[in-house]
């Protein structure tokens, strides 16, 4: 159940968040995934901390929703967004964008191992939204019945 992994997810990252809160958004139902949870937990985790440390001060939103057949999870934060210049090459190994290199410590792979996490689960990670109101990116796998 993929809201396990969100759940346990948002318990480890919550104290890093400091007075931001992580809000949880899940479905009634069972959202089954067949994967390996530590991986898809380092994803989660990885989306998260970096909306904690790139998304302004606002809280965070991880959703998780059943979209025609797909586990379908977003992480929403409330920052600046990122530059349309950079917005291409984010998943790309070792890129950090002019504000990530400015403001914290990294090495730029976080996006791009979350990306291939995923792919091998079948599913793959995008960049959904991303403005001065805040950047979502978003996970979708296959779920039990489709794999």
């Amino acid at each position: 159940d993929l809201a396990e992994v969100v759940m346990a997810s948002a318990a480890r990252l919550r104290p890093m968040a400091g007075t931001r809160i992580i809000r949880v958004d899940l479905p009634d139902e069972l959202v089954l995934v067949s994967g390996d949870v530590r991986r898809l937990g380092q994803v989660l985790d990885n989306l998260t901390v970096n909306a904690i440390r790139h998304g302004g001060a606002g809280d965070i939103v991880v959703s998780l929703d059943n979209e025609a057949g797909r586990a379908v999870l977003r992480v929403r934060d409330h920052g600046p967004g990122i530059a349309a210049a950079e917005r291409d090459r984010i998943f790309e190994r070792f890129y950090r964008t002019e504000a990530a290199r400015e403001t914290t410590p990294g090495t730029g792979l976080g996006l791009y191992v979350s990306r291939e996490i995923a792919r091998l689960h079948g599913g793959e990670l995008t960049l959904e939204s991303t403005g001065p109101g805040g950047t979502v990116f978003c996970v979708s796998l296959p779920t039990i019945a489709d794999a």
